[in-house]
């Protein structure tokens, strides 16, 4: 059943950073019939802020082509203060939300009665420097020494930590500097000064922060993912008690996502047109802030947990004495909903590569998972 209902969509080069952010509209009115057809289905009450909704195009898609109606699921859109969307999703007052990560990581470290079971996005990030340094630091290999903004207890600040000392030995506070500022604008007065100068040279910033980046005289050098190449971005947090009573509610809701994964990559043309009869844009609109690598910052969508790019944010954040904690990330963050989802799809669709594909990936990016081999096979 084709959704007639139609909502906002936010989506993003970088919602999780306060990057890229564009709100698609629309309206419609249910006929008698679907609307009773819905009575029966189990509704997912996703949260929205006050002044956007912020679902994901995998979701979006999968609610418009029927997916989730396949697996008997419809959403319940809920409007949330973003200041108190994980209580909200603690309390079961939701289902479910999907924000930035080191939230989500913090509230499950410390305890929060939620689990963390897929992915939303990966990408959206920037990397610009000083102009005088632009060339010398297009080598991450001649970062040392080098004094590198970022924005405080974010994910990049995370993952600039985690990539440098892992894949090329340096160490924050010993081989460069990390200086910790509050946002974009900070960070772009920082590079603009420059690091001999007592600012930065190299800076982490949004997508929508290229721009002026450049428009001041520093050079973009190129997205995040660039450092890591699959940079975990937003998450889909779940309330603990709900998915562990309704599994099979929240494994089908999982299963219409990654149906909807494969249009996003197959079916660019038949995605589009799905996704402006559901907001009622146009179809560059919804081209651009979908598909465009380069305006969003080499921005994806997955629903992959990706464990193991987690695992390494998670292991920063408390190394750093942001949270400090012994509860380990898989007491919250579990794969094994994504995974039954995407053995059932496999099933579904036994003649299907893409999605055996997909089980390919998720076992390399989720590999780091406690017992992982034997626990999760097909």
């Amino acid at each position: 059943m084709k959704k007639t209902e139609k909502i906002k969509l936010l989506t993003t080069a970088g919602l999780c950073l306060a990057l890229v952010a564009t709100t698609f509209t629309g309206c419609g009115k249910k006929s008698a019939s679907a609307a009773a057809v819905e009575k029966s289905l189990f509704k997912i009450k996703v949260g929205k802020t006050a002044s956007a909704t912020f679902l994901s195009p995998l979701i979006q898609l999968a609610w418009e082509k029927g997916y989730l109606d396949d697996y008997g699921l419809d959403l319940d859109i809920q409007k949330i203060d973003r200041i108190a969307a994980f209580d909200s999703v603690e309390l079961g007052k939701l289902d479910t939300v999907y924000f930035e990560l080191i939230p989500e990581l913090s509230k499950g470290a410390q305890g929060g009665k939620i689990k963390v079971l897929a992915g939303t996005q990966s990408g959206g990030m920037a990397v610009a420097a000083n102009h005088e340094v632009a060339e010398e630091v297009r080598d991450i290999n001649n970062w040392k020494g080098k004094i590198i903004a970022t924005k405080l207890i974010s994910t990049s600040e995370m993952i600039v930590k985690d990539t440098l000392r892992n894949e090329y030995g340096l160490i924050a506070g010993k081989d460069y500097t990390l200086k910790l500022l509050e946002g974009d604008e900070s960070i772009l007065a920082a590079i603009h000064q420059g690091g001999k100068k007592g600012g930065a040279d190299i800076g982490f910033i949004g997508a929508t922060a290229v721009e002026t980046a450049i428009n001041q005289g520093e050079d973009y050098l190129f997205p995040e993912t660039h450092l890591r190449k699959d940079y975990v971005c937003c998450r889909q947090t779940f309330n603990q008690k709900n998915v562990d009573s309704n599994r099979d509610k929240f494994v089908g809701y999982l299963k219409g996502q990654i149906r909807a994964y494969k249009d996003y990559v197959t079916d660019r043309d038949g995605s589009i047109d799905a996704l402006v009869r559901s907001t009622g844009q146009s179809v560059d609109y919804v081209t651009s802030f979908i598909y465009d690598r380069e305006s969003s910052q080499d921005t994806r969508y997955n629903p992959d947990p990706n464990y193991n790019g987690v695992a390494g944010v998670y292991d920063v954040l408390l190394e750093s004495k942001y949270v400090e904690t012994d509860r380990p990330l898989c007491e919250f963050y579990d794969i094994s909903i994504y995974a039954d989802a995407l053995r059932q799809v496999i099933q579904e669709f036994p003649d299907d590569n893409f999605y055996k594909d997909m089980w390919t990936y998720f076992k390399e990016n989720n590999g780091k998972f406690p017992e992982f081999d034997q626990k999760f096979s097909l």
